[in-house]
C-alpha cells in the first residue's frame, strides 16, 4: 500500500541553507545564517538565543511604562511558547537518539545466527564460531 504522505526526511540530514538576517532595510544585511549548520546545532542556538530575548524582556518589563507593560508581558509568553517547542524538539531528539543507541549496542552484543543445512536434516540454528 503506497503511503498518501511521505516520511519526512531524518533530522540529521536537514542542514541549513544561507540566510542573511535583515536588519535595516537601508543597506545590505550585515549578518547572514552560514550553509550546513545541521539542524540540532540551529536548534541549540535557537533556543540559547530565546533565552537571551526572555532575560531582556525581564528586564524591560521592569522601565516601561504601564501602558507599555502588556506588550512587554506579550512578548515574554511568546518567547516563553517557542522556548518550550524548541524544548521538547530538542528532549525528543535526545530520546530517539538514545533508543538508536542503545537499540545499536543490543545489535552489537547479540550473537548472529547462521542457517546450517545438513545432508538429510532439517535446517537448523546455530551461533558462529
Amino acid at each position: 500500500m503506497k503511503k498518501p504522505v511521505p516520511d519526512p526526511p531524518s533530522l540529521h540530514l536537514i542542514k541549513t541553507v544561507e540566510t542573511d538576517v535583515p536588519s535595516c532595510p537601508e543597506h545590505p544585511p550585515l549578518f547572514s545564517v552560514r550553509a550546513g549548520i545541521s539542524a540540532e546545532d540551529t536548534l541549540v542556538h535557537a533556543l540559547l538565543y530565546l533565552r537571551c530575548a526572555r532575560t531582556t524582556v525581564l528586564e524591560a518589563v521592569q522601565y516601561a511604562s504601564k501602558e507599555g507593560r502588556g506588550f512587554v508581558w506579550s512578548t515574554q509568553h511568546s518567547v516563553e511558547m517557542a522556548m518550550a517547542l524548541l524544548d521538547a524538539l530538542l528532549d525528543g531528539i535526545e530520546a530517539v537518539s538514545a533508543i538508536a543507541g542503545c537499540l545499536h549496542r543490543w545489535q552489537g552484543q547479540r550473537p548472529q545466527v547462521r542457517t546450517v543445512h545438513a545432508l538429510g536434516s532439517p535446517t537448523s540454528q546455530i551461533p558462529p564460531p
